[in-house]
C-alpha cells in the first residue's frame, strides 16, 4: 500500500468517526462507526503485511 493509500484510508476513518460522533440517529452513528472500523482494519492489515515483508527481507538478507 502506498503512502497515498494510507493517507486516504486514515482520512476516511477520521471522517467516519466524526460523522459517527455527530449523528443524531443511533443507527446512523453505528453505521459510520462500522465504516471507520473497516478503514482502520485496512490500515492495520497493510501495516502488518508491510512489517512481515520487511522482516522477511531482513532475514533473507542476513542469510545471503
Amino acid at each position: 500500500m502506498t503512502a497515498i493509500d494510507k493517507e486516504y484510508y486514515a482520512r476516511r476513518a477520521r471522517e467516519e468517526r466524526a460523522r459517527a460522533q455527530s449523528a443524531t440517529m443511533q443507527s446512523a452513528a453505528a453505521a459510520h462507526a462500522e465504516m471507520a472500523a473497516h478503514y482502520e482494519q485496512i490500515l492495520r492489515s497493510a501495516e502488518t503485511a508491510q512489517t512481515r515483508t520487511y522482516h522477511s527481507l531482513a532475514r533473507a538478507h542476513a542469510h545471503a
